[in-house]
């Protein structure tokens, strides 16, 4: 297991999402499964922000896919 992952505090990787409750939509379908949710403000990966006033920065590389072994 990873043991610094998911805390909020020096030394660990952790993610952070910032939404409105009353406009967060999943809004991807059967056909279109790529489209964007609406309502999600803010998110932070291991520090960086990726996502700002609800649109992606696509030029920030954040984050690494994790492996179970």
């Amino acid at each position: 297991s990873n043991h610094d992952r998911g805390l909020n505090k020096p030394g660990m990787w952790a993610d952070i999402t910032i939404f409105n409750e009353k406009t967060v939509y999943d809004n991807a379908t059967y056909l279109a499964p790529d489209n964007s949710p609406s309502g999600i403000e803010y998110v932070l990966m291991n520090g960086q922000t990726v996502v700002e006033g609800g649109a992606i920065k696509p030029d920030v590389k954040a984050g690494q896919v994790l492996r179970r072994q």
